[in-house]
């Protein structure tokens, strides 16, 4: 006779100490204001700002990066109502290297930017067609590598930070270099995370830890905060007053506009947890 294995009530988790800071752009404000959405291994966390309470989505077995390009190199734009691929293309040309980075059009569901080792690339989408046809964005002699891209709200100008420590400003409609700088001091290891304030000012974090608020003509920095991780984050909450930022060191932090300080929140393992002690 089998013996019956007995049936063990499930766990329910409760409650995550951690935040991964290497997820780049990983750290969001939900549109209500009121929660943070960050990944954490397989785990996406909802966690509320007033409390700190939390909520999970499972469901993946792996841990969660947020964006990935396929190794084969290619842009695939779904239709997420019919669950069906609209079409798809090479994400650069075969001279180029990878694509890193891909942002939408903030008026325009048709246009889309990608962007990576030496590639800059505005897409339209003929839908009717299934095909997305790319313009190359000329930058003259410039080399860069484009870690991350942001758009202005109606759409005039992308915002580029490189692995060179500088931000491109290219006009969407022409495909042409505006400006690019700053001329002197280029942030230190790279531009990892860019976000467009409404007042057209640009917030950067860098690979060196440095978080600044500089002006969206020459770059010029108005603002600093000094870090102690790169900068892989950042998420704008409210009316552009509030920011939180989020860094290698799995550390996470608030800033308010008016003071630019950090306040730290939340800091975290940045590697894997191999051992716990319980104190009596």
């Amino acid at each position: 006779m089998a013996l019956e294995t007995p049936t063990m009530p499930q766990l329910e988790l409760e409650a995550v100490i951690g935040f991964n800071g290497h997820v780049c752009a990983g750290l969001r404000v939900h549109p209500d204001r009121e929660h943070l959405i960050y990944p954490l291994g397989c785990a996406v966390i909802l966690k509320r700002i007033k409390d700190g309470k939390q909520e999970f989505l499972h469901g993946h077995t792996n841990n969660v990066s947020c964006v990935s390009v396929s190794k084969s190199g290619l842009i695939v734009v779904w239709n997420i109502e019919t669950k069906q691929a609209i079409c798809g293309s090479l994400a650069s040309a075969h001279s180029a290297g990878h694509c890193l980075t891909v942002q939408y059009s903030n008026t325009n569901d048709n246009v889309f930017v990608s962007a990576g080792s030496g590639t800059l690339r505005v897409w339209e989408l003929d839908v009717p067609n299934r095909k997305i046809r790319p313009t190359e964005c000329q930058i003259g002699k410039l080399k860069r590598i484009v870690k991350c891209v942001q758009i202005t709200e109606n759409d005039e100008f992308i915002f580029c930070g490189t692995t060179s420590g500088d931000i491109l400003k290219i006009n969407l409609q022409t495909g042409f270099l505006s400006d690019f700088g700053p001329d002197k001091e280029k942030f230190s290891m790279g531009v990892n995370v860019l976000r467009i304030l409404k007042c057209g000012d640009l917030l950067v974090g860098s690979g060196s830890g440095t978080f600044v608020l500089c002006s969206k003509t020459k770059f010029k920095i108005l603002k600093r905060a000094q870090l102690k991780k790169g900068v892989t984050s950042i998420a704008i909450r409210g009316e552009d007053q509030q920011f939180y930022v989020g860094t290698e060191g799995a550390q996470m932090y608030r800033f308010t506009y008016d003071d630019f300080r950090e306040t730290l929140i939340s800091t975290s393992h940045s590697s894997a947890v191999n051992d716990v002690a319980i104190c009596l």
